[in-house]
């Protein structure tokens, strides 16, 4: 029975951290505010604009741009080494763009397959459910030079 207990306590912190409560109550903008709140303890300087009003986006497409904007940053925090982040949404017509953005260490996009062989999926995962979505993800990035993600799907 505790390891059950524990198991469920386990799956709820899980369900929390895929799909916060405050995203839905509180809208996309403060749910990217608190997951971007501990950043600067990391050693990363976070600049967040969310410029969509609380409401304007299906609910699925909130948390579909929450989950990316997640992945993202935790891309960042693994393996970029980056100093700075920005995050950007905002509505272009009839689409929601999020924009990442660090100034970390980069890599050439090229060599993306080579990182999915070694069991690293998740931009092909993001890339999987961005396009399901009916959306476009797209990855800028050079050794050096940081890494940029847009992501744009239909509000």
């Amino acid at each position: 029975a505790e390891h059950v207990r524990g198991v469920i306590t386990a799956l709820r912190s899980l369900l929390v951290e895929i799909y916060p409560p405050n995203l839905e109550e509180e809208g996309l903008g403060s749910a990217l505010a608190d997951m971007v709140a501990g950043l600067p303890s990391k050693g990363i300087t976070p600049r967040l604009d969310v410029a969509v009003p609380a409401g304007e986006l299906r609910p699925h497409t909130t948390g579909l741009i929450y989950r990316t904007a997640q992945e993202l940053v935790r891309n960042t925090l693994r393996h970029s080494g980056a100093s700075a982040i920005t995050i950007q949404v905002a509505t272009v017509g009839n689409r929601v763009r999020l924009t990442v953005e660090d100034d970390g260490r980069g890599f050439d996009p090229r060599t993306i397959h080579r990182a999915q062989a070694d069991g690293h999926v998740g931009l092909r995962g993001l890339g999987d459910l961005v396009a399901e979505a009916g959306g476009t993800l797209e990855v800028e990035s050079a050794p050096g030079k940081g890494t940029m993600v847009t992501v744009e799907v239909p509000k």
